[in-house]
């Protein structure tokens, strides 16, 4: 999930680290918080 307060949507392009890439996804749970890719 890329977090991007920026007014304009734009498409992220893929993100690779060590040469893996790093899944997209809609929705995650970091330190016990459920993070959503609409925010609300």
């Amino acid at each position: 999930m890329v977090v991007d307060f920026r007014r304009p949507q734009s498409d992220h392009s893929s993100l690779n680290i060590n040469v893996s890439n790093v899944e997209n996804v809609k929705c995650t749970k970091f330190l016990g918080v459920h993070l959503a890719e609409d925010l609300i």
